[in-house]
């Protein structure tokens, strides 16, 4: 579980590090990189978090028997399609989010992130039910218990951690975008059209 917490802590500096940054920083572009670089580290520790996953129980699963076996066999597939999620992400977060984009734009951006990991949140929710269910029918006197055991394990243990990574990256969202917020509140209507009012 060591490792669990290593790719956490990482997550969980950036967060106060966006903490700090957000309560001074006024300038879109300034916001706008903030979010790209938290997607980018963020995806970032997703891959390699995947290709740990790989790698170590790519291994294991050739050398343990019992339920440990199908525990490190279902975390491959676990590391294989959080790789290629991951992966994608990480291409998307470099290649084609862009700095200059417009506040609107933005604001949508990162109200439609925090929606993305909120819901991807409640299905980490149902992948540990899943695996308690899957480890409960292991006691059951199945002729299968091996497997439901090991796979039931992998999916609390892949289910915790999505869950613990969905949360962080959305309170980083969630307080990085906080300026939009401060100056929409500072727009006022009158008749001579829209304008801006910032409080410092």
């Amino acid at each position: 579980m060591k490792i669990v917490y290593t790719f956490l802590l990482v997550l969980c500096s950036i967060g106060c590090f966006a903490q700090k940054n957000t309560q001074q920083d006024w300038d879109l572009e300034r916001i706008n990189l903030h979010y790209k670089k938290t997607n980018t580290i963020g995806m970032s520790v997703l891959t390699g978090w995947a290709s740990a996953n790989i790698l170590t129980s790519g291994v294991l699963m050739f050398t343990e028997t019992g339920p440990a076996k199908h525990f490190h066999q279902m975390n491959v597939g676990w590391g294989a399609i959080n790789l290629a999620l991951g992966g994608v992400g990480l291409w998307r977060a470099v290649n084609k989010t862009s700095i200059d984009t417009p506040f609107a734009e933005s604001y949508k951006r990162f109200q439609n992130t925090q929606k993305m990991f909120l819901v991807n949140g409640g299905i980490d929710v149902g992948y540990i039910f899943t695996g308690l269910f899957l480890w409960e029918l292991s006691r059951r006197g199945s002729k299968h218990a091996d497997i439901l055991s090991g796979f039931g394990q992998s999916f609390v243990m892949q289910g915790s951690f999505l869950l613990a990574f969905d949360f962080i990256m959305f309170f980083i969202h969630q307080r990085a975008g906080k300026p939009h917020h401060k100056i929409l509140s500072g727009l006022t209507l009158s008749s001579n059209g829209i304008g801006l009012r910032l409080t410092f």
